[in-house]
């Protein structure tokens, strides 16, 4: 896959290449350089500053400077620390139906700045966006609310609670066990 883009990168820089090659011809008058210039930039539809850039990084750089390189820092967040990162995770995952701009403004509240759709492109990196853990609850089968104090199904710690209050003619439907 490297090699792809190595030669994906290489081709675009021979396409530069070629060009601006008339521009750098020895002992143009100026006025034709201007014509080629003016030329080139309808025909080829790039802006005057394009044309600039990459004649000042080939004068600079050699053919070299035509080739586009991955950046070093690729997939590492400039904007949010790992840490609060993390946090913004932990937020999501404590209740999925929170809204970026909530876990945002719970953020905030720590000391933390950050743009919502920034977190929002974050945590869907990260497999934590409503929609993906909403799907994933689905697919695991764990959607089902419990009460908080029994860990009961709603419907079973109403059940157990009328038996407790009531006795055994709380049983639904006239059944015993």
């Amino acid at each position: 896959m490297k090699e792809a883009v190595i030669d994906t990168g290489r081709e675009e820089a021979l396409r530069r290449f070629g060009l601006i090659s008339p521009l750098l011809e020895e002992g143009l008058c100026a006025t034709e350089l201007a014509k080629r210039r003016c030329l080139l930039l309808e025909r080829e539809g790039i802006s005057e500053r394009t044309l600039r850039r990459w004649i000042a990084s080939y004068k600079e750089k050699g053919f070299d400077g035509f080739v586009r390189h991955e950046r070093n820092d690729k997939g590492v967040s400039k904007s949010i620390s790992p840490e609060v990162l993390e946090l913004a995770g932990q937020i999501r995952r404590e209740l999925p139906r929170r809204s970026a701009g909530l876990i945002c403004e719970l953020l905030e509240r720590e000391g933390h700045k950050v743009a919502r759709s920034t977190l929002e492109r974050h945590l869907r990196e990260k497999g934590l966006s409503g929609k993906q853990l909403a799907a994933e609850a689905k697919a695991g089968g764990t959607t089902r609310r419990f009460d908080e104090e029994t860990k009961r199904p709603p419907q079973l710690a109403s059940l157990v609670g009328r038996l407790l209050m009531c006795g055994s003619d709380a049983i639904p439907y006239g059944r015993a066990t």
